[in-house]
């Protein structure tokens, strides 16, 4: 089990924490996502790794909402740029694995307006 990032109720967070199933280790990855919160993980079995999309962090002049895409191998974020994909940076989101599709399924969210209704297939397999 992975985690990133979060909020402490001061500032966003970007580190990477592994559960072995008895403690949590902190990661120190050689790249990783900015520093967010609201986003979504979900593991690819497909691709072998986890999946992170969007996500709201702070900035000097208010909110970063993030359309972005990492995976996580285990060891590393790398920054992957599927084709298509939502078209607006989102946050507060779900976010699947559907094996019927081999896909990760993302829906809703929120965005600069009112609550997001869309659907969303991301396949990072070969």
């Amino acid at each position: 089990m992975a985690l990133f990032g979060g909020f402490d109720g001061t500032t966003g967070l970007a580190d990477t924490w592994i559960w072995n199933g008895s403690t949590w280790m902190q990661q120190t990855p050689a790249s990783s996502p900015a520093a967010r919160n609201l986003h979504a993980m979900v593991f690819d079995p497909d691709v072998g790794g986890i999946v992170l999309f969007g996500g709201t962090g702070a900035s000097a002049t208010g909110p970063n909402h993030y359309n972005d895409t990492w995976l996580w191998d285990g060891s590393n974020w790398t920054q992957v740029s599927p084709p298509g994909g939502p078209p607006s940076n989102r946050y507060a989101f779900g976010m699947v694995y559907d094996n019927a599709v081999h896909a990760v399924v993302i829906y809703g969210g929120y965005s600069s307006g009112p609550a997001l209704q869309d659907t969303w297939e991301l396949s990072l397999a070969p």
